[in-house]
């Protein structure tokens, strides 16, 4: 392995003013993450692999403490403790987002968990008997701006424009971070304007609010998308 990828780079870890870690738990360095760029196509496979279930459990009888993470967890499970096959369609959506676009579907702070429903509210139309009514903390108010013209202009000291649908959360293309040190900047590629049709109606029909509403297993691996 070390003859394909090379020696792995690695990094100091130090507190915030620069010295060395006391606490036995905290790890002595950090890995950069491979450079799947360069590794030789023989070793890169088309077949996704299931490699960690995590907790799996029986759909009629789940366990008080899931460990789903905050950003995968869907409304029901948020709101009303309730887990399921449906909740685990839920994931899906936002887990094929995440690897498509480079970003998380529901990124919040902190795993906030008013956040994660503010946004949802925002992406995906009001929660049906829920008035989310609260911005997350890291919005903070708008200051106005004057131009030369003489049109006030709101804008925001800290936080950009945010996407009002999944439509829009596509349109920002696909990003990740570059690991090239020497460059030091993100990627951005945009993606075809056809397929963020056809994935957004695929994320629209998975992403809905309703568990009954959601398209099964069966029926989400027979949409468009995957066929592109």
């Amino acid at each position: 392995m070390i003859q394909e990828l090379g020696e792995p780079r690695q990094a100091e870890v130090v507190t915030e003013s620069g010295e060395t870690p006391t606490d036995p738990t905290a790890p002595k360095y950090l890995v950069y993450p491979v450079d799947f760029r360069k590794i030789d196509s023989r070793f890169v496979t088309d077949q996704a692999c299931v490699i960690d279930l995590g907790d799996s459990f029986e759909a009629s009888n789940p366990p008080e403490d899931l460990g789903i993470p905050q950003i995968y967890r869907s409304p029901e499970l948020i709101l009303d403790k309730v887990a399921g096959i449906e909740s685990d369609l839920w994931a899906l959506g936002c887990t094929i987002f995440e690897i498509r676009v480079g970003k998380r579907m529901f990124g919040m702070l902190d795993d906030d968990v008013g956040e994660h429903l503010y946004i949802m509210d925002r992406l995906l139309g009001r929660l049906p008997g829920r008035a989310i009514t609260t911005a997350p903390a890291t919005e903070q108010p708008a200051t106005k701006k004057r131009d030369r013209e003489g049109i006030t202009s709101v804008r925001h000291p800290y936080v950009v424009v945010e996407p009002r649908s999944i439509h829009e959360r596509l349109a920002r293309g696909l990003w990740y971070m570059n690991i090239d040190m020497d460059v030091g900047k993100d990627i951005h590629r945009d993606i075809p304007r056809d397929e963020i049709e056809v994935f957004a109606d695929l994320l629209g029909k998975i992403l809905k609010y309703n568990p009954r509403d959601r398209l099964t297993a069966n029926a989400a691996q027979r949409h468009e998308w995957f066929k592109m």
